[in-house]
């Protein structure tokens, strides 16, 4: 089955009293560990990165539960790696798109 990890917006951030946003990027996936045969499931990670304007990388660990089912489970823990002079104002969802 083909799929496709993409973020539901862009990244909302404050920096210097202005409003930012950066799209995250895919950078990379792997696999984590071996399938677990008792539930079918296999989990890979997908990195997405965002340059941001005071020159920082904001990062984004994407876990994916893929499966012999249509439906993946996706989960992020939120965006990493950014300074302490951003506030984030929206920090987006991740979601698998089907491609079949």
């Amino acid at each position: 089955m083909a799929f496709t990890i993409e973020p539901r917006g862009d990244f909302e951030y404050l920096f210097e009293e202005d409003s930012y946003t950066a799209e995250p990027c895919f950078v990379k996936s792997y696999k984590v560990g071996s399938p677990s045969f008792k539930e079918d499931t296999q989990t890979m990670i997908f990195e997405f990165e965002a340059e941001l304007a005071d020159g920082s990388i904001a990062k984004w660990e994407v876990y994916v539960e893929v499966g012999f089912t249509i439906e993946h489970d996706v989960s992020c823990n939120g965006v990493t790696g950014i300074s302490e002079a951003i506030i984030v104002e929206y920090d987006p969802e991740f979601i698998c798109v089907s491609h079949d």
